[in-house]
């Protein structure tokens, strides 16, 4: 699903406002490792700072377009998949929007 959003989004990069930048951050390091994860967030960054690769010829900008892509449907508050040893969850919908995912790596190792 492109939004008219996604689109203006993809041509001239995300829009955060004075507000939302004080407010909300795209990406926080929890205790254990893991990262909660705005779906707003560039997939670029969020690549960027796991390790993984995207594929050039990709449709979509966001954490959330990238979590679509995979699960191919509308996803519920919990639904997971795994990506290149990462594994995604979704834990807060807003609506039909993905609001805020956790991201932790799908092999921990064991103490």
């Amino acid at each position: 699903i492109v939004t008219p959003n996604d689109l203006l989004s993809s041509i001239a990069g995300e829009f955060v406002s004075d507000q939302d930048e004080k407010t909300q951050r795209s990406l926080i390091e929890r205790a254990d490792g893991s990262y909660l994860v705005s779906g707003a967030m560039a997939i670029d960054a969020l690549a960027e700072r796991l390790g993984i690769r995207l594929s050039e010829d990709r449709d979509y900008a966001t954490v959330a377009g990238h979590a679509l892509a995979q699960l191919r449907h509308l996803p519920e508050e919990g639904e997971t998949f795994e990506d290149q040893d990462w594994l995604f969850e979704i834990v807060d919908m807003d609506g039909r929007k993905i609001d805020k995912l956790i991201v932790r790596g799908s092999n921990p190792e064991v103490d």
